[in-house]
């Protein structure tokens, strides 16, 4: 059984050995050590290209590990700045409530004494105290400054 393609060289006179006539060419040792050349040319380049494509990983993949241990040392430092910032409103705010207790025993005495101008004073003090730390326990200086406690 022949294909189309051998019977029309058949008819047209091509023989079967011809390049044209035969789908797998016969090569003569210079066209193979030819083709030899070129395919090591062409693994040398290769390899040439995967050699500089592994370079190119590898830096990179030490650019992307910089960037990464920079990126952990920065999210460490604004932990350890949010730790800090955190401790220092939790101490702000427990010394402004004994502030607010030690001022409301005084108020207290200024009463018992008599002395109505330093209450007035010490009461008018005492409610800005104490909607300074109402505004901070519902979160308003939080919202306002854009940091959260």
């Amino acid at each position: 059984m022949r294909s189309s393609i051998e019977s029309d060289n058949a008819e047209i006179g091509v023989p079967k050995s011809s390049p044209v006539g035969n789908s797998v060419v016969s090569k003569t040792p210079v066209s193979r050590e030819c083709s030899m050349a070129q395919l090591r040319l062409d693994v040398s380049e290769l390899s040439a290209h995967l050699g500089r494509l592994e370079e190119t990983y590898k830096i990179l993949n030490s650019a992307q590990l910089c960037r990464q241990e920079e990126f952990e040392d920065e999210v460490g430092a604004l932990h350890r700045a949010y730790a800090a910032a955190t401790s220092g409103v939790k101490s702000y705010r427990s010394a402004l409530q004994d502030t607010i207790r030690r001022a409301e025993e005084i108020l207290g005495d200024c009463h018992k004494r008599g002395d109505s101008s330093l209450a007035n004073r010490l009461a008018s003090g005492l409610a800005e105290a104490r909607a300074v730390l109402r505004l901070h326990a519902n979160g308003g200086l939080a919202s306002r400054s854009g940091v959260a406690t």
